[in-house]
């Protein structure tokens, strides 16, 4: 069996860990051979390796790994000490001895406001980093796997293709026509992929673009519901939560939220992505895959159950309301919630091409997200939506 190198970012994020879960496995249980590199920098007085330990021996870490200890687990395992933009020429020694080497780029601030603020962060720490990460390690470098998302298309046509970047004759990478990016997360994730592309090309390197859609908490493996951070459309129970511990809003009020009433949102379990990822990596027949479900979630439904949980009853409109009519509830949501939600409650109707996400995913089910969005909730509310 061929040794398969891998260098990670990420782990201490929501899918860069699951990646990490499913890589650990593969080692584990001799599915491959080789060594896992993850650069992790020190955070809150822990090293590095501290946090990775802490990972490793999470409560919430999948059963699967129940069979092994930490130390048979961590054996596969290289860290790597810094952020990603302050990896240099002695960090690179560690990589001397692996040629050939996948990466696989997770890590990625995901501050969806479309301030100056989040504009500089996204551009140092996602664009400038990623970059500078594929500079870095391009001289063992054989693939170059980047998780960019679903939404850096800038709009979703009615059937949503996996080829985002297409080639011209010279077979030189074009996008396709795209609206102006809603916020830097989406804009700078398109000019990382087209620019990934260019790079490869001109080095003469393999690489890959998944796209992961909203994503959710496990749905597949035990403990089931866990995500380390409740993000996206667990934002607005978070909301109701606190408006309803302050009493700013009360069981049986009526909350008006601008929607599509008609619409669907694209909802996929973390654990679903990385499996996904795992079964892509090492193909080169794709180059560009969106890691999605395969069934869409009714938007009216999904807020229907998350007011649910607080007593309130949701009202879907598609404009917002006025201001003047607006309780103290929605005036809050509109200001602070809004600008972030209402994009992914409005999108038109859409559908996603799964077939060759189906071919690789043959021997795991079909998730309903919205059949068990009631747990995921209840999974999320009970822990308050804590970062777990």
């Amino acid at each position: 069996m061929k040794k398969t190198n891998i260098l990670l970012t990420g782990i201490t994020g929501i899918l860069g860990r699951h990646i990490f879960y499913e890589l650990l496995h593969e080692y584990a249980n001799n599915k491959k051979k080789g060594t896992l590199i993850v650069v992790i920098r020190p955070k809150a007085g822990q090293t590095a390796y501290e946090r990775l330990r802490s990972i490793v021996r999470h409560r919430f870490r999948p059963a699967y790994l129940n069979n092994y200890t930490e130390n048979e687990l961590l054996q596969y395992v290289i860290s790597i000490e810094s952020d990603i933009e302050a990896l240099d020429n002695t960090h690179f020694t560690t990589l001397e001895s692996y040629d050939n080497l996948y990466v696989i780029h997770a890590a990625a601030e995901t501050d969806l406001s479309n301030t100056s603020t989040a504009h500089e962060k996204i551009f140092v720490n996602n664009y400038l980093a990623s970059k500078h990460l594929l500079e870095w390690c391009s001289p063992n470098l054989y693939k170059f796997i980047f998780i960019s998302t679903t939404f850096s298309i800038g709009h979703y046509d009615p059937v949503v293709y996996d080829q985002y970047i297409s080639f011209d004759a010279n077979n030189h990478p074009v996008l396709k026509p795209i609206l102006s990016h809603r916020i830097p997360y989406e804009e700078f994730k398109i000019k990382m992929e087209q620019e990934l592309i260019q790079y490869c090309q001109q080095q003469e390197k393999k690489w890959q673009i998944i796209r992961p859609s909203t994503i959710c908490g496990r749905m597949l493996d035990e403990p089931l519901y866990y995500t380390p951070e409740f993000n996206v459309f667990y934002l607005l129970g978070k909301f109701l939560l606190a408006c309803s511990s302050t009493d700013i809003i009360h069981r049986g009020e009526t909350f008006r939220i601008e929607s599509n009433p008609t619409g669907t949102m694209n909802i996929v379990p973390v654990d679903y992505v990385a499996k996904t990822i795992i079964r892509a990596f090492e193909n080169d027949a794709i180059d560009q895959l969106n890691a999605v479900s395969q069934r869409q979630v009714s938007v009216a439904y999904l807020l229907q159950s998350i007011c649910s949980y607080t007593g309130v009853k949701c009202e879907l409109t598609e404009h917002p309301p006025l201001w003047e009519t607006m309780t103290e509830a929605e005036k809050q949501y509109y200001e602070v919630m809004a600008p972030i939600l209402s994009y992914y409650l409005t999108l038109p109707v859409h559908q996603f091409d799964t077939s060759t996400l189906k071919e690789i995913m043959t021997d795991i089910p079909d998730i309903d997200v919205e059949k068990g969005l009631k747990d995921l909730y209840a999974f999320a509310y009970e822990n308050e939506f804590r970062s777990l």
